[in-house]
């Protein structure tokens, strides 16, 4: 389309690397005694393309949730917001802060925004934990981590597992045709990491998460520190 009276502007400019962040769930609810996994995606400006790091500040006391990066390259990652079993929301708790920062664009840039107080309830049918907080792995190299799985309220059913947020070039190896599973007889599961040969060292956060078939609810584990050496 085009004619006499269309007009066209065209703005030419220095390139100006930023980001922004957000984050689902929008509003966290935490069982007292589990987790939940909170995705943070960030929307890159500009061909900004550098590692943005992620930490929550002023969440209330009895909730935790360690800081984690967004590489470089790419979009989103998943960490872990995790309540104790006595953990409370005070009536007038000041809202929590997430901040994303980077120094990769030369000129140190940071995102500040709102975190929603998270929500408290009732442990579920569900209670997942880690035998380890920390797992070291190396590159090309495998590692394991141990899964228990604690059901309550009548619940006998199969849980599937995931793991979410690993750093790019770390998966989960020998997932089945219906992914993990902890059946119905079962209260453990092994699960087995690889790190491609070329993956660097790092520190990073990860969720193990399980589901509740049928009502489809999320419960998660603690983070677990997964160590790149």
């Amino acid at each position: 389309m085009g004619g006499d009276n269309f007009g066209y502007r065209l703005t030419i400019r220095h390139p100006r690397e930023s980001f922004s962040l957000r984050f689902t769930p929008k509003t966290p609810v935490v069982s007292r005694g589990g987790a939940i996994p909170v995705t943070f995606t960030a929307e890159r400006v500009d061909g900004f393309d550098g590692p943005i790091q992620i930490h929550i500040k002023n969440l209330p006391p009895g909730f935790h949730m360690p800081a984690t990066t967004i590489e470089a390259g790419t979009y989103a990652t998943t960490v872990a917001l995790y309540a104790d079993a006595n953990a409370k929301v005070p009536e007038k708790a000041s809202t929590p802060t997430l901040e994303g920062t980077t120094h990769a664009t030369g000129i140190p840039f940071a995102f500040i925004g709102n975190f929603e107080l998270p929500k408290l309830i009732e442990r579920g049918d569900i209670v997942a934990t880690t035998a380890e907080s920390e797992v070291a792995i190396q590159p090309g190299r495998q590692a394991k981590m141990t899964v228990r799985i604690e059901r309550r309220n009548g619940f006998t059913g199969r849980i599937p597992l995931d793991v979410r947020g690993l750093p790019h070039g770390v998966r989960v190896l020998d997932i089945g045709l219906n992914g993990i599973l902890v059946n119905e007889n079962e209260t453990t599961r092994t699960v087995v990491l690889y790190a491609e040969p070329w993956v660097q060292a790092m520190d990073h956060p990860i969720v193990v998460l399980a589901r509740r078939e049928g009502k489809n609810t999320e419960h998660a584990a603690k983070a677990v520190m997964l160590k790149v050496k």
